[in-house]
């Protein structure tokens, strides 16, 4: 599950994580350093401190581990073969041509790959595997943004093989082939609430504590 936020340039793709891989982890866009994280003691004092000491141990239990990813404006230079990395280019095994990525006739645009064995560390829940590699792609051009984005658009590949063996391809030949900044990641564990949407599916909650939540 993958929340992404906090970005300035295409906000409307970055929807489509947060419809389907709420809230494992979140993505951030600092300009120095790690985002400052607040432990469990630190929140049920907000929650106290705001007169909503009661609704605490209602939403409590429904906190999870996530993964914050912290990111950078980065180069292709700056990165060894498989290590994680959002924008640029992929870093692919060879027998996945970056041009064999496509929905109908329109490439597929690099989103993000994420080294599992970097995540795990972080991955207190234990979703994920424990090696290899999780790319992400997306449909990218006007047609696209102008219509809600869905499952066929978007390619998740999942890749065993060995960073050794990954190559660095070159950019499709296609003239208007997207490609999105490029950003160097840094994980960080924290604890995530329940979304918005979701407060109303939990159990033993009054309309005013829904509403002041």
């Amino acid at each position: 599950q993958l929340t992404l936020m906090g970005f300035q340039f295409k906000l409307s793709l970055f929807s489509v994580w947060r419809a389907f891989y709420y809230p494992i982890v979140t993505v951030k866009n600092v300009k120095n350093g790690k985002l400052r994280i607040m432990e469990k003691q630190d929140w049920k004092l907000l929650f106290e401190e705001q007169g909503i000491e009661s609704l605490w141990s209602k939403i409590e239990p429904h906190m999870l581990p996530a993964i914050a990813i912290n990111v950078r404006s980065a180069s292709e230079s700056d990165f060894s073969r498989g290590e994680s990395k959002m924008g640029g280019l992929p870093h692919l095994p060879s027998e996945i041509p970056l041009d064999s990525i496509h929905w109908k006739e329109t490439p597929l645009t690099f989103l993000a790959q994420f080294n599992l064995q970097e995540l795990k560390p972080f991955d207190e829940s234990h979703l994920f595997p424990e090696t290899g590699i999780l790319y992400f792609f997306i449909a990218l051009n006007k047609e696209i943004e102008q219509k809600q984005l869905g499952i066929d658009n978007i390619r998740l590949i999942y890749s065993e093989t060995g960073v050794d063996n990954l190559t660095r391809p070159k950019k499709p030949k296609q003239p208007d082939y997207p490609i999105l900044p490029v950003l160097k990641i840094n994980y960080q564990s924290f604890l995530s609430f329940p979304r918005f949407d979701d407060i109303y599916t939990l159990p033993n909650l009054t309309q005013d504590e829904r509403e002041n939540y």
